[in-house]
């Protein structure tokens, strides 16, 4: 109702397969929640339907709802490009690097014409005001999207309550990138949808009613089937009379936050509700338990939540309810429009299950105990094998979220995290599965304010580890800036512990994050104190390799911003006798593999080509003549002799 507008911009977008004309790779459906962005895509997509798909050959749909709507929990793409890549070619192997992963599937999906239709992205974008606000937490995601904005000779449709920055670059004047906001309904359109639900009354009534509401498509929706379900006559006149409840509680009355969008929508609606079902009602408390979730609940976990013993002020109703009576509850809450049901499952709207939610963590013991049995059940219940898929870890990541919401971060770190889904210092989740996005949304259920505060109800050893994990994470998932706070507050617990070899490893870590995003002054100085941890430490690898940090930084500082010693030709000789101390550490400790190897080696081959680099730059710009040794010569003659070695020990051992 209402969205002409839209479903025509739709129907062009689809429509234009000429690139000289201008062709849309992707439209972007942004507004807040509740302003019916799935139900117009889900509108647009069965009028294609009936009219036979004109011109296309595949059609594959996502909701990322599915996948968790918290930051807090295990939300992330990974289940998304499992089964998209099992859709587009199934011989084919999930790649393990983020950016591989999105470019792959980006290809697969532009080999055909294909409506990709990705619905509810907000899960794994940045909040507003985050100073990320919008990007993606997965940068698979990024390179998919920008792999279609660049090529695609279908239609990607998405939406979300955040802009999506990663296609910003491409929605300037006939770009192939369209961003269409979806705002509330005008007021011809808020009092059809209000006549469309069965509401009878004056036009000035129905104006009323809906200006009090901003025109928000899902509080309407609610108001509308309230009036014509649960009155006996559906008539408008009176109603702020009565239905008080609407003006009581003015402390869900939506306003705006800080982008200026407004929050708070359907609470007052589902009050009513609330009130006209009866505290008592099965179907009151069918709704308080879809709170306890953030996706779609399967039967199973309900009949859980249901059995007994009685989860006291939440399954009270529940205990003695018959199968028919139950299957009753469920078609009247379908009736109402406030779930749906698709074979074992119950959804709902995320507004519903977020209303419901708040109201259960008012009483803390209820929600403990609530989610302790859906951990308890999960943790039982799962078996995942001796080489699990990641699919077969989705319950145990699921459980982690239950175990900590009730309040058992200890032993959902050191039973769920720990040994089944690392298998302890395997990190087998990481390393053989690449599920950084899946391992980050479970560490981030650790966090009483990501990524900062891990929970006091952990012990300080673990939460100084998943400090450093969680930095990890974000790094491998490029999201540098945010690892910062994380691995310095790490640094801080391991110094504090006096546990100087994990000190000197975060020191070193933190040392490199900063020179990557520029903060030279502070990656000096971190790796400085990464030598002196090392030493205090004892630990003869850690020794060698910390030097090696801190020389790679003096080089690439090239003496500037406060770097010591301040000249460029004194930071250069200073990170080469740390390089030659580190080597000869190393020389000691395996005297078969006496030269700097792996990254280490790296960095000091790229510390002794640079004279001759800066030579060779200097030939193009100079007569011929100059002196061979003046490119360096006997620093190049070494790279090549260390070179020559690597090789022949690679062919010994293979």
């Amino acid at each position: 109702m209402g969205r002409e507008q839209e479903l025509l911009l739709l129907d062009e977008a689809w429509g234009r397969t000429d690139p000289a004309r201008g062709k849309v790779n992707i439209v972007s459906l942004i507004g807040q929640g509740g302003e019916g962005k799935t139900g117009l895509v889900l509108n647009w997509y069965s009028r294609q339907a009936k009219r036979q798909w004109p011109n296309v050959r595949r059609v594959f749909d996502w909701s990322f709802y599915s996948q968790g709507s918290s930051d807090q929990t295990s939300a992330s793409a990974d289940e998304f490009f499992i089964a998209a890549f099992r859709w587009f070619d199934p011989t084919r192997e999930v790649p393990k690097d983020a950016w591989q992963k999105g470019g792959e599937l980006a290809t697969l999906i532009a080999r055909e014409r294909t409506l990709l239709i990705l619905d509810g992205l907000e899960p794994l974008q940045q909040p507003p005001g985050s100073g990320f606000g919008g990007e993606f937490k997965d940068p698979a995601m990024t390179a998919l999207l920008r792999g279609l904005a660049v090529h695609n000779p279908g239609l990607c449709l998405l939406t979300s309550r955040v802009d999506v920055e990663a296609l910003s670059s491409f929605e300037h004047d006939e770009g192939t990138c369209v961003r269409h906001r979806l705002d509330s309904l005008d007021e011809t359109a808020a009092r059809g949808l209000l006549r469309q639900l069965g509401v009878q009354g004056p036009d000035s009534e129905l104006d009323q009613a809906a200006a009090w509401f901003h025109c928000h498509a899902y509080d309407l929706n609610l108001l509308g089937n309230y009036l014509s379900k649960c009155t006996d006559d559906a008539d408008i006149r009176g109603w702020e009379q009565r239905f008080p409840i609407l003006r009581e509680d003015e402390r869900i009355h939506p306003v705006p936050d800080e982008s200026g969008r407004r929050t708070g929508h359907g609470r007052r609606m589902l009050r009513a509700y609330e009130r006209w079902l009866g505290a008592d009602s099965p179907a009151l408390a069918v709704l308080r338990l879809l709170g306890l979730f953030d996706r779609p609940t399967q039967r199973e976990l309900i009949d859980v939540l249901r059995a007994e013993p009685v989860i006291p002020g939440l399954t009270d109703s529940l205990m003695t309810l018959s199968d028919d009576d139950w299957q009753r509850a469920l078609t009247d809450l379908t009736d109402l429009s406030l779930i749906t049901r698709e074979g074992t499952a119950i959804d709902s709207h995320p507004l519903l299950r977020e209303h419901f939610g708040a109201d259960l963590r008012e009483t803390p013991d209820v929600w403990q105990a609530a989610h302790r049995r859906l951990y308890e059940h999960l943790c039982e219940t799962t078996q995942e094998g001796d080489q699990p898929t990641l699919e077969d870890l989705q319950p145990l990541y699921q459980a982690v979220a239950h175990g900590c919401q009730a309040g058992l971060q200890q032993e959902a770190h050191d039973d769920l995290h720990f040994k089944r889904i690392r298998r302890g210092n395997d990190y087998y989740s990481m390393r053989k599965l690449g599920a950084f996005g899946s391992d980050l949304g479970a560490v981030a259920c650790f966090f009483d304010a990501p990524w900062t505060s891990p929970s006091n109800e952990l012990r300080d050893s673990d939460r100084a580890v998943l400090l450093v994990q969680s930095a990890f994470y974000l790094r491998a998932l490029g999201r540098l800036n945010e690892g910062l706070e994380p691995m310095r507050a790490g640094l801080e617990m391991g110094v504090k512990a006096e546990d100087w070899k994990a000190a000197a490893i975060s020191a070193s870590n933190l040392s490199e994050l900063e020179l990557t995003l520029g903060e030279v002054a502070g990656a000096l100085s971190d790796a400085e104190r990464s030598v002196t941890y090392a030493d205090l430490s004892g630990d003869a690898p850690q020794r060698m390799s910390k030097r090696t940090t801190h020389a790679d930084a003096l080089h690439q500082s090239g003496g500037g911003l406060g770097a010591q010693p301040k000249s460029a030709a004194g930071s250069h000789s200073h990170a080469e006798s740390l390089f030659r101390e580190a080597e000869q550490m190393q020389a000691e400790r395996q005297p078969a593999y006496p030269l700097l190897h792996s990254l280490a080696g790296f960095r000091y081959c790229d510390l002794l080509l640079a004279p001759a680099e800066r030579q060779a730059w200097r030939i193009l710009h100079q007569p011929l003549g100059v002196s061979p040794m003046a490119l360096g010569l006997d620093s190049v003659i070494r790279v090549l002799v260390f070179v020559l070695v690597f090789v022949f020990v690679l062919v010994f051992v293979f």
